[in-house]
């Protein structure tokens, strides 16, 4: 599985080259824990499953984070 990630400020500059943008996972784990930290960063993400695997897009890490940001907010 491959990780883009989008023209993240701060993070890429728009001269880095493309290689640059991606980042190789192995497991759906490591996938869901980047795509947490990316999401609670704010950081727009493109994730491409290679070959013919299934893969959560993060949705439920999603939901996961706005529920701590919500947790954070009440207290």
């Amino acid at each position: 599985m491959t990780l883009e990630i989008e023209n993240a400020p701060g993070i890429l500059s728009s001269k880095a080259p493309s290689q640059d943008r991606f980042l190789r996972i192995d497991t759906a784990l490591q996938a869901k824990a980047c795509m947490a930290f990316l999401q609670c960063a704010e950081i727009r993400v493109n994730l491409r499953a290679v070959g013919a695997a299934e893969f959560d897009t993060g949705n439920e890490a999603a939901e996961r984070v706005e529920s701590s940001r919500e947790l954070g907010r009440k207290r």
